[in-house]
């Protein structure tokens, strides 16, 4: 299958190959938002089958907790440095956490759950052989909306859809209506009061699931 890498500050630079072993950051097309991990004490949710997690959205806080390794996913046998293809299945492991992003099944959405029947998306520790880390790599050319043909390299300029493997659900970052300011309550340890924080879900559709990766390696 295919291949990774990394390389600055979160920049996008146009024509480079993703590798496996990259650190990257995801940004949103939609929301221009990158996706995000509070490094913070797994929160519990009242599902039973989810005992502890922490909380995935989309911000502009643009600190470390923004970057993601890219790695092989099941039945992956692509080492670190090579090209990543259209079609793989990867898994995004949270730099600083060591949790992998995963979708869920059961547990709804907190905000689109109810009304768009869209399922929680969470990062969870020790994930990397939990069939919910899987994610298939779905290229757009560059800026278009068409397709990539089969197994071509995974770019830094390319909009990406990252379906979930297990699921078939897509992962999604909701327009500028839907904040995450609404999940918890005004002196919650998340500090949702600073708002602008926009729920990231699995969604059944891939309208606002386009992503930009950008290259986050430390230099």
């Amino acid at each position: 299958m295919g291949v990774g890498q990394g390389g600055g500050a979160a920049s996008t630079p146009s024509g480079r190959v993703v590798v496996y072993g990259a650190q990257i950051r995801l940004r949103s097309k939609i929301t221009q938002k990158a996706l995000h991990v509070y490094n913070l004490p797994p929160m519990k949710m009242q599902e039973p089958k989810v005992k502890g997690f922490h909380l995935v959205c989309a911000t502009m806080d643009m600190d470390d907790n923004d970057d993601w390794i890219i790695m092989p996913g099941a039945q992956n046998d692509a080492k670190k440095g090579m090209a990543i293809r259209n079609g793989a299945t990867i898994q995004l492991m949270h730099n600083n956490t060591g949790y992998y992003l995963q979708a869920h099944g059961e547990a709804p959405a907190v905000i689109t759950g109810k009304k768009f029947k869209n399922k929680a998306v969470f990062c969870i520790e020790g994930g990397s052989k939990d069939k919910r880390a899987n994610w298939r790599v779905n290229l757009l050319e560059g800026q278009t909306k068409k397709w990539k043909a089969a197994s071509a390299n995974m770019m830094y300029s390319d909009g990406i859809l990252f379906q979930s493997v297990l699921f078939k659900t897509w992962l999604n970052c909701e327009g500028n209506k839907l904040k995450t300011t609404a999940m918890f309550s005004k002196d919650d340890i998340y500090d949702q009061k600073l708002g602008d924080k926009h729920e990231v879900s699995a969604s059944v559709d891939n309208k606002e699931s386009s992503w930009t990766v950008e290259d986050a390696t430390p230099r």
